[in-house]
């Protein structure tokens, strides 16, 4: 377990950001709130509505929701770039799908590549560890409060468990993990927080949006 804490502890070293206004409140993450009256994947539900509707007989549906995480569940997270082909530079990241498709990106020089990261899911007794870590005291709503950043990083080093995304040499940035316990190495997290902000945040962000909701079978 000493390597785990080596991860968790150079996180937790860094010097936390307060999220809380002038008011007392804190901005958190929604894997941040200890509790919540309604936790929807809004987004899955739009795609859902819009998708066609397949016939299923009725008695091969499934009534049971998937109310607890298996050790082999996985989530899967898709997000496109656009960018600049000519020198590389990126314009866009979100998630797949969201990205226009009237734009003229030859024309504008523009090319579209998709990456895939995928997640081992968080269950309960996870969260409360991590909110746990996540927490320090703030002098001036005189509380104990969650920074949000160090939350998304100890969730994201402990959970992401595979992704092709290529550095700059074009090869996919190799993820090591923890032998033990599966987390990344310090060395692995120092190397892909070196990523440009906006990937990891909307990875994160969409990885957020699923951890309140059930599992789909196809995961």
């Amino acid at each position: 377990m000493a390597k785990k804490k080596n991860v968790e502890e150079e996180l937790l070293g860094k010097e936390p950001v307060s999220d809380v206004d002038n008011d007392g409140n804190s901005d958190l993450a929604v894997a941040d709130v200890s509790v919540k009256e309604h936790a929807a994947d809004e987004v899955g539900i739009a795609i859902k509505k819009d998708a066609e509707k397949e016939s299923v007989e009725e008695d091969k549906r499934v009534y049971i929701p998937n109310l607890f995480v298996e050790d082999e569940d996985i989530i899967e997270i898709e997000v496109e770039v656009l960018f600049d082909y000519k020198d590389g530079k990126v314009f866009s990241v979100a998630r797949k799908g969201l990205l226009s498709t009237a734009i003229s990106e030859e024309s504008l020089g523009l090319a579209r590549v998709e990456y895939k990261a995928v997640f081992s899911p968080v269950n309960y007794d996870n969260l409360t560890m991590y909110r746990r870590a996540a927490q320090f005291y703030d002098p001036q709503s005189k509380t104990m409060v969650i920074n949000r950043q160090t939350m998304r990083n100890v969730i994201f080093v402990n959970h992401l468990k595979e992704w092709n995304v290529p550095g700059r040499n074009g090869q996919v940035v190799k993820l090591d993990h923890d032998d033990e316990n599966g987390t990344l190495t310090v060395e692995c997290a120092n190397r892909i927080f070196k990523a440009i902000p906006s990937l990891i945040d909307v990875i994160m962000t969409i990885f957020e949006q699923k951890l309140m909701t059930t599992l789909g079978t196809e995961n």
